[in-house]
């Protein structure tokens, strides 16, 4: 492209070259940022911290777990909850590569088993900022929070894994309480839509989903 624009010379003035070449490098800086992000990935994730061995077997469980927990929640839950729950888990799964995942977020928890068979909560805010490692994620408002960090494991995974923190409580790292780690698959389904899917949470529930809406992008 640039080298027609050189070739066309006398044809085009300064001025207008200099705006195509701008409008061409923004292009391309465009392109090339999410594939820096995917690259961050990678390296984040070999130099990651390896799962405690109970997370490592919340996943190991995942499919079980999820599918039993779907089920009650389909046979027992109030409907009104099962459509908005429906919802949430639309739409085919699309790959990581190339995304940004970078913004504000809506966020509602879907709680499935444990006291109730289905619970729905109202949306709060999340927010996921990049570090140069990778993703950090966290819910920053409601009595119920998480907060860790969000790694894509090739072009089709992704895994999250923080803490839970509730009202009154400090944060702890990762690996520290047992009964405050956090671990999810998680899902994208549209560019402005990830899912993340907690197996055997700890507090109140069976099987939990954090269903997230991009409201503003970086």
């Amino acid at each position: 492209m640039t080298r027609l624009f050189l070739r066309a010379g006398h044809g085009i003035g300064p001025t207008l070259f200099l705006w195509l070449s701008l409008v061409l490098c923004l292009s391309l800086g465009a392109l090339i940022e999410p594939q820096a992000a995917y690259a961050d990935q990678t390296r984040a994730l070999r130099a990651a911290p390896p799962l405690t061995p109970a997370d490592q077997a919340r996943l190991a469980q995942f499919e079980d777990n999820r599918r039993q927990a779907l089920q009650q929640a389909r046979s027992s839950g109030a409907s009104d909850d099962w459509r908005l729950l429906e919802q949430a888990l639309a739409g085919d799964e699309l790959p990581f590569k190339a995304a940004d995942l970078r913004g504000r977020w809506a966020c509602r928890s879907f709680k499935l088993g444990g006291t109730l068979a289905l619970a729905v909560y109202r949306p709060f805010q999340c927010e996921i900022v990049a570090d140069g490692q990778g993703y950090r994620l966290a819910k920053i408002n409601g009595s119920q929070r998480t907060a860790g960090r969000l790694v894509i494991q090739d072009e089709r995974h992704a895994i999250y894994w923080g803490v839970l923190t509730v009202t009154g409580q400090k944060a702890v790292p990762y690996g520290r309480d047992a009964q405050r780690d956090q671990v999810a698959r998680v899902v994208r389904t549209k560019p402005d839509h990830l899912r993340l899917e907690f197996p055997r949470p700890t507090y109140e529930a069976d099987f939990e989903i954090l269903d997230l809406t991009r409201e503003t992008a970086p």
